[in-house]
């Protein structure tokens, strides 16, 4: 597989469409809070998978919640997180910043 410039804000906007039917169905609404401008430098399938995943098992775990899906960029990886109000990440991963492209 080719590593290419991936757009996290978009990659989690087109995942965010396919989930909305089983969000809608458990009363979450899921809510893209990264920045437009953050790329990582990946193969896409593979940055695919774990976000699908991390998403997938936040809106699994909870019930009429608002999942915010977020970053947290450290000196060495950028987290991805979905959060609800409040209650602390429901799922993460983190990618090095040595594939952050922003």
């Amino acid at each position: 597989m080719k590593s290419q410039s991936i757009s996290l804000h978009q990659l989690v906007n087109q995942l965010m469409q396919r989930l909305q039917p089983l969000a809608m169905r458990r009363g979450n609404v899921i809510l893209n809070g990264i920045p437009d401008g953050i790329s990582f430098f990946a193969e896409e399938k593979m940055l695919t998978e774990k976000l699908w995943d991390v998403i997938t098992r936040a809106v699994n775990g909870t019930k009429n919640e608002c999942l915010h899906v977020i970053t947290l960029i450290a000196d060495d990886s950028t987290t991805v997180c979905v959060k609800d109000r409040g209650h602390g990440a429901n799922a993460s991963f983190s990618i090095s910043n040595h594939f952050l492209t922003a």
